[in-house]
């Protein structure tokens, strides 16, 4: 347990800013969780996924929050437990030195390992498919125990599409017993009432929604003979030659067995075929074939996360063999290093699987395009690290690693740019994504609603065109800031006293500010008198679009008002008056307020 401890948890912080776009969907949906908690069995999006490794996922996000690792450490953690779950299973089917020695070799395996430091909810797979085994196997032995063996029976149709197979064959166990062993039948009719009432909402869910659920396996599935002769060929391959191809899975090439793992197998297979344990393999056969199937009969082999139930039975054999092996070593009375050959090779094992994963953990570049992103993780946390708002400028969130990288920040969805007549956004400084293509120009929205300026651009998705800049958005100066009421108030970003001519058209920006909640639609006035008479005016509707009645608190929108003066005008001073009134009731916000001098020449 300590090694595959060591294992599992090594060099997860090399991984810190690594996150595949289907990890991220898992982080996502469990993250939903903790914002509208309910019973789902399953999460139709990024092409349907069982629920179980969501719900596993979403205490340690609320824990730790949305990040890599707290993903990792759970699936590390998942990994570790099936070390427990194996020597279970091989204690039931080959007694308990077999167990432990069944549980080293999985320690140590480089497939399993590998998949740990992965937040794949197929991970949960050999976990709850080795305790449901087992727990099935150790009730029909003691006639005890059959709520909890069918419980994690049905729970096991909640971890993945390919352990549906498993299941099937924990029911036909059941039934099977049931028939040959009267006796036992009333425990087992419990256990098969637990299992199916556990698995009821996914298979209810899968009859009314069969497209959402069955899609995925629709998509990769093939029943063409040379396709699935051709699979069979690239897993026999795949022993101890050219394993996956997939760089995020394996190494790409590295066989599943490494030399030392290959002599524990073969001694195992050679033990179980020739011992008169034949129970033991054929149950073994029989997890191996159905472990095998979802990859043998889909595209795409040798696919490891299909087919991941098959390290149990590479562990059980592996296990056996190294048991075997010592047994013989005892009757032919050989020396006592002799007899500690299997440990040695379990620990050469664990040497070349902690340099193969250390390699690749090192090494690993996401290809572009394939749903990988490489994400700079600390440099977007560090550039928000001051809890300044976050808002989005024409960047969608299709990318599930972007939007999960995001979720600590809770990023608005504030329409900031979107207006044709105003400028809606934050009371303040913030800062906003935009595209890679995106740059600040004097006529664009964001460069007259604030001074801006880049913080980071992040290469890392291109060209899968994941990327995006950063930027920092401050207010410009405010020349004067007075209070029109009921918390409105008007910001002047370019108006002071100024000098215009007779038939002139003033451009006045101003930045609308919400101190407090807002009740009421507002429109604003801008009046030009002289000596209490008024001279010009206009009435202009505070942002139509999104009015001050939908605003909160500290949101703010700019405005550029146009005033146009007299052709008549005489020369001198006018005194510029700002001041709103509630655009339904007509009923002034409060006193207007003279903000500036025009000198007309």
């Amino acid at each position: 347990m300590l090694l595959g401890a060591a294992l599992r948890f090594n060099d997860l912080g090399e991984m810190r800013d690594l996150l595949d776009y289907d990890e991220a969907y898992n982080g996502l949906d469990a993250l939903s969780l903790l914002e509208i908690p309910r019973f789902t069995p399953f999460f139709e999006a990024n092409n349907g996924r069982e629920s179980l490794w969501m719900y596993l996922l979403a205490p340690a996000l609320e824990l730790w929050g949305a990040q890599p690792f707290t993903l990792r450490f759970v699936a590390a953690c998942m990994g570790i437990l099936t070390l427990a779950a194996v020597y279970a299973l091989a204690r039931e089917l080959a007694g308990s030195r077999a167990a432990l020695w069944s549980s080293g070799a999985l320690a140590v395996l480089y497939w399993h390992v590998h998949l740990s430091h992965l937040a794949f909810r197929a991970l949960l797979y050999p976990l709850i498919g080795t305790l449901a085994i087992a727990l099935l196997l150790r009730a029909q032995r003691f006639n005890r125990g059959w709520i909890g063996a069918g419980f994690m029976s049905g729970l096991l149709l909640y971890t993945y599409f390919g352990a549906r197979l498993w299941v099937l064959l924990a029911g036909l166990l059941l039934m099977w017993w049931w028939i040959r062993v009267p006796q036992q039948r009333r425990g087992i009719t419990r256990a098969l009432a637990v299992m199916v009432i556990t698995a009821l909402p996914l298979a209810l869910y899968t009859l009314q929604n069969p497209d959402a659920a069955l899609g995925r396996v629709g998509d990769q599935a093939t029943l063409d003979v040379p396709a699935i002769l051709e699979s069979a060929r690239l897993w026999l391959n795949a022993w101890l030659f050219q394993g996956s191809t997939y760089a995020f899975h394996n190494p790409i090439g590295r066989p599943i067995l490494d030399l030392p793992l290959a002599l524990l197998v073969v001694a195992g297979l050679a033990a179980l075929i020739i011992q008169r344990n034949r129970r033991a393999g054929v149950f073994i056969g029989v997890l191996a074939l159905l472990a095998l199937l979802p990859s043998l009969l889909s595209l795409d082999a040798p696919h490891f996360l299909r087919a991941i139930g098959l390290v149990i039975p590479v562990a059980l054999v592996a296990g056996i063999g190294a048991e075997q092996w010592l047994r013989v070593f005892h009757r032919w009375r050989m020396p006592l290093r002799t007899r500690l050959l299997p440990l040695a090779l379990i620990l050469v094992s664990a040497g070349i699987t902690y340099h193969d994963f250390s390699t690749w953990a090192r090494d690993f570049e996401p290809p572009g395009g394939n749903g990988y992103k490489l994400a700079h993780t600390n440099a977007l946390v560090a550039a928000l690290s001051d809890d300044q708002p976050l808002y989005l400028y024409n960047v969608t969130l299709d990318d599930p690693v972007l939007r999960f990288m995001l979720a600590p920040y809770h990023p608005t969805t504030l329409p900031l740019f979107n207006f044709p007549n105003c400028t809606a956004g934050p009371d303040g400084a913030f800062r906003y994504l935009a595209p890679l293509d995106y740059t600040p120009h004097p006529d664009d929205p964001a460069a007259q609603w604030a001074q801006t300026r880049l913080l980071l651009r992040d290469l890392s998705g291109q060209p899968a065109g994941f990327g995006y800049s950063l930027y920092q958005a401050e207010s410009p100066p405010v020349i004067k800031s007075p209070s029109l009421g009921d918390g409105l108030q008007a910001d002047l970003l370019n108006f002071a006293d100024d000098h215009a001519q007779p038939g002139d058209t003033l451009d006045i920006s101003i930045r609308f500010r919400a101190a407090a909640d807002l009740n009421q639609p507002y429109t604003a006035f801008i009046h030009l008198t002289r000596e209490g008479q008024l001279i010009a005016q206009t009435d202009v509707p505070i942002c139509p679009d999104y009015p001050t009645d939908q605003w909160q608190t500290g949101q703010a929108a700019n405005q550029t008002c146009t005033l146009t003066l007299p052709d008549d005008l005489a020369t001198g001073d006018y005194a510029l008056i700002i001041g709103a009134y509630d655009s339904q009731s007509l009923q002034p916000a409060g006193e207007a307020v003279t903000v500036g001098t025009i000198t007309v020449e």
